[in-house]
């Protein structure tokens, strides 16, 4: 954890690589859920084949709908997890337990930047914003098969990226620099 200006330009583009791809995970996985609804959807009226027209004249589309607010929100909540897991890594005390509150005050403390103390309490708020959005979703939308999905692919999209191609990526870059 170097802290010259050369290490400080390639931790930031890393960073933002990552929340691209996080990003992209989004758009696609959005993108996917609302082709599957298209595509085993009928409309109420059977005059209407596609979802456009069938709510363009005001009827009701029955699709598979998977849940893109819980895959959202988990996807989200996960990713802001990781990235402020890896904001800490450089400046934590070796052997002390990152899911300690106290370790993360500690820190903020060490880094004495009153910037990262609000972003890490702004990003915190949002989480629990997402925590109490996902609860309402899981109460008023979606069945139960829609909504566990939604939340599982968030799920498995955060284990392949976070857990096996970024980490497979860093031991690459590290073993050639």
């Amino acid at each position: 954890c170097k802290t010259n200006i050369k290490t400080t330009a390639i931790e930031l583009i890393k960073i933002l690589a990552r929340l691209s791809i996080a990003t992209l995970v989004w758009y696609c996985g959005t993108g996917l859920f609302l082709t599957i609804e298209e595509h085993t959807g009928v409309c109420g009226i059977p005059k209407y084949h596609d979802k456009v027209s069938c709510k363009k004249n005001g009827f009701f589309w029955n699709g598979f709908d998977i849940s893109g607010h819980c895959f959202l929100l988990v996807w989200c909540n996960l990713v802001i997890t990781e990235e402020v897991h890896k904001l800490f890594e450089c400046k934590n005390v070796k052997g002390s337990n990152l899911n300690s509150f106290d370790t993360f005050e500690k820190t903020i403390n060490d880094i004495q930047s009153n910037i990262v103390t609000l972003i890490f309490r702004s990003l915190s708020c949002l989480i629990v914003l997402w925590d109490l959005m996902i609860i309402s979703t899981n109460i008023f939308f979606h069945t139960a098969l829609e909504k566990l999905l939604g939340t599982s692919i968030a799920i498995i999209f955060w284990i392949f990226t976070y857990k096996f191609i970024y980490r497979y990526v860093h031991k690459q870059v590290t073993k050639y620099t």
